[in-house]
């Protein structure tokens, strides 16, 4: 890109008015995470934004050397792209990941002084859709409540993970507030957490208990005693106001798990995807062959299956219901590797509130994807690849910090209109 190029590209304003856009966007992106709504055209909307505009500024910046780690996520995406089990299947999900990545990237690298406002305005879009939930379930419709909780979301599942994500939130950017703000914050914090509770998602629980106990483990173990005795009685209280049907799905679990009918999909789905890997564990099938296999892995083996006692329901499954072995069916032990090599250097290079959040999210879907898998959808690929993508942002901008200017310092005539939107926004 010449000169002459970059000249037309600042002087007619274009440059101001596509960061004011992507700003736009991720604070659109957020905001339909905490709804659940219009999440799919705002991923792709802030993904594919920024990822052009970060292609601009290196251009911009005379193509400097970037870190030889940042292929590692790169390399993930490429192969996931090429599916090279099946080839090209999982395109689709390699689109999203990239979104969700490009997205956090360009929020930290662009706009690091306003990233806890955009992250902030999930939780707010989260407490309103819960408050107007609420009051319409209590005037209107308060058989809501008898069962898991839903409000306006499709499953309790999306609630739960849009809670846990707020929850993170709050407990990462918890010491900005004023001591009067945190009182509030905390407040928050038992809503939420109510919230959670009462949508039963024993995926998400596991998640929380094992974000926060690794939290406690590397960052707080002094007063791991205090925690652990704290959120007992809190968990002991929430307990006590769920319904009784509930309380026992919650029970069945540590003394009845094979009467659990959930437990029992389970043990059928793991098992077609294990075998599934077993065939090709080097490569993988692809993620979205996962559904075809498992129909007629069924079909081919139900004998065998009887035989073992593993229930068969004779049903079309999007997904192995598990991370980790959704990972292993659909990329191999190399598209495993791949992916726990993006994190690496995120984990290793990163630091402050980004690293805590980052590390607050993988451990969130370490604990979740036990049981769950939720990448295939873009609220899913969001989850786990956007604080990735926040992570390498802040990596990336203190890297070409020390080589040039930062964005923030460019001296681009933008018109006051555009000036106030990105004053207002950060």
């Amino acid at each position: 890109m010449t000169n002459n190029m970059k000249n037309v590209f600042d002087s007619s304003n274009t440059y101001g008015m596509a960061k004011t856009f992507v700003l736009i966007s991720l604070y659109a992106l957020l905001i339909a995470i905490g709804m659940h709504k219009g999440v799919k055209i705002f991923l792709y909307i802030a993904g594919i934004s920024g990822a052009l505009l970060l292609t601009y500024e290196w251009f911009k910046m005379d193509r400097p050397s970037i870190p030889t780690f940042f292929i590692a996520p790169l390399l993930f995406l490429i192969y996931v792209l090429i599916s090279p089990g099946t080839f090209l299947i999982d395109a689709r999900l390699a689109g999203r990941f990239a979104c969700a990545l490009f997205a956090g990237v360009a929020l930290q690298f662009f706009f690091s002084n306003a990233t806890y406002k955009v992250l902030l305005s999930q939780c707010a879009a989260l407490l309103t859709t819960l408050f107007l939930g609420v009051t319409y379930a209590c005037i209107w419709a308060p058989e809501m409540f008898d069962d898991r909780l839903i409000l306006s979301y499709r499953n309790p599942h999306q609630l739960a993970v849009a809670g846990a994500f707020s929850i993170f939130t709050l407990f990462t950017y918890l010491s900005i507030f004023s001591k009067k703000k945190q009182l509030l914050v905390y407040c928050l914090f038992v809503i939420i957490g109510t919230a959670i509770f009462m949508t039963v998602s024993r995926s998400t629980s596991l998640g929380l208990l094992c974000a926060f106990a690794a939290y406690i483990l590397f960052y707080r173990s002094k007063h791991l005693i205090k925690i652990v005795v704290a959120a007992g009685l809190l968990g002991l209280i929430a307990f006590s106001i769920l319904p009784a049907t509930q309380q026992q799905r919650l029970i069945d679990p540590f003394t009845a798990p094979l009467n659990d009918r959930t437990i029992k999909q389970r043990v059928g789905i793991w098992y077609t995807a294990l075998q599934g890997f077993d065939e090709a564990p080097i490569l993988g099938h692809g993620l979205r062959a996962y559904s075809d296999y498992d129909s007629d892995y069924k079909e081919a083996h139900r004998a065998e299956m009887v035989d073992k006692n593993i229930l068969i329901i004779d049903s079309r499954w999007a997904h192995p219901h598990s991370l980790y072995l959704g990972s292993l069916f659909g990329w191999g032990i190399v598209g495993t590797l791949l992916l726990i090599g993006a994190f690496i250097p995120a984990f290793r290079h990163s630091s402050g509130r980004i690293k805590t959040f980052l590390f607050l999210m993988t451990f969130f879907s370490l604990g979740y994807g036990l049981t769950e898998l939720r990448i295939k959808s873009d609220d899913g690929a969001f989850i786990l690849f956007f604080p990735l993508g926040l992570a390498y942002g802040s990596i990336l901008f203190e890297h070409l910090s020390q080589k040039n200017k930062t964005t923030s310092e460019y001296p681009i005539q933008t018109k006051p209109c555009i000036t106030k939107i990105l004053t207002l926004l950060n």
